[in-house]
């Protein structure tokens, strides 16, 4: 692999960096949706058991009045009582309902975008790896070059060396 290729994995390196933060700051969006969703659920939930605690206490008072006098007094205002408790039941049912939707969906959207960043991530690592082995092979390529350069230089400075020797006449030697 020659210098321009891992220059351009390079630059493939710091777009899919910039598209890994972009990733994750969705990701934390979407974290932050489900637990006001979640938060939203809580309080209801709170609220409905709130109405169930005062359906208890009005049954148990209704029950009470019914053992000690025998009969209802005041039966049309128990009868509203009843009525508007129910309502305030119906409704925190059918809001937690929507909201359980609601979570239910932003879980899945929190889901998705967390497989979408650890694929990235997984994206990320593998070209880390792929650029770490192109430099790795490109030194390798340089260290054998020079290498090679180095003994030709050698061959030829010996084949000099020899050819200067076999040019001096013998009578001229030691």
């Amino acid at each position: 692999m020659r210098a321009n290729d891992i220059l351009k994995l390079a630059q493939l390196h710091r777009v899919r960096v910039a598209r890994l933060v972009a990733l994750e700051s969705d990701l934390r969006t979407k974290i932050t949706a489900l637990r006001e969703v979640e938060a939203e659920a809580a309080a209801c939930q709170s609220e409905l058991e709130q109405a169930h605690r005062q359906r208890e206490s009005w049954e148990n008072e209704w029950q009470s009045w019914l053992r000690t006098h025998g009969v209802l007094s005041r039966g049309e205002e128990y009868n509203r009582y009843h009525i508007a408790l129910t309502a305030w039941e119906r409704d925190l049912q059918e809001q937690l309902a929507e909201i359980q939707v609601r979570q239910r969906a932003a879980g899945d959207a929190v889901d998705a975008a967390r497989r979408v960043v650890r694929k990235a991530e997984a994206r990320l690592a593998a070209l880390d790896e792929r650029i770490s082995q192109s430099r790795r092979s490109l030194l390798s390529t340089r260290d054998l070059r020079r290498q090679r350069d180095a003994a030709e230089s050698a061959t030829i400075a010996a084949q000099q060396v020899r050819a200067a020797w076999s040019s001096v006449p013998a009578s001229d030697t030691i």
